[in-house]
């Protein structure tokens, strides 16, 4: 019985050093590339875990956004477009209502690109500004569609 706890606790350190060295090499990497500790890099989407944390000297692990604000706001954007077209399909919005429908879903695609693009990301307050914008789009393609 004792060489069973043995065997399974120098195991368990076999297999946990290399998988904690390869942890920790990975986060030495990242601020090798000229990203220094405490600070977030933009173009990954990287935030702190601890927003109040302002000391240099302490890297926390950092968290992933995988969903960003610019894909929610393009997934809406291409389900508004599908609206449109199913109605229009149905023929419950004339061109002219359809042109006018992609028009404004194009200026709300244009200005959500150009916010990514001058910042890296969408602030919260631009995100709300957009989605109420793909909201008042989205009652509109319903009210064209019942005047039809």
């Amino acid at each position: 019985m004792r060489s069973l706890i043995v065997k399974t606790a120098l195991t368990a350190i076999l297999i946990s050093v290399p998988l904690a060295t390869a942890f920790a090499a990975s986060h030495a990497s990242r601020n090798s590339h000229g990203v220094r500790a405490g600070e977030h890099d933009r173009r990954d989407h990287w935030v702190r875990t601890e927003p109040g944390d302002d000391d240099p000297l302490v890297d926390p692990m950092p968290m992933f956004i995988p969903a960003s604000r610019l894909h929610t706001i393009l997934a809406e954007i291409r389900a508004a477009d599908g609206r449109i077209a199913a109605d229009r399909g149905r023929r419950l919005l004339s061109a002219a209502e359809v042109r006018d429908l992609r028009s404004e879903e194009a200026a709300i695609h244009r200005q959500a690109i150009q916010m990514a693009l001058s910042d890296g990301m969408i602030s919260p307050f631009h995100y709300h500004v957009i989605e109420h914008q793909i909201a008042n789009l989205d009652g509109a393609i319903s009210r064209e569609a019942r005047h039809a």
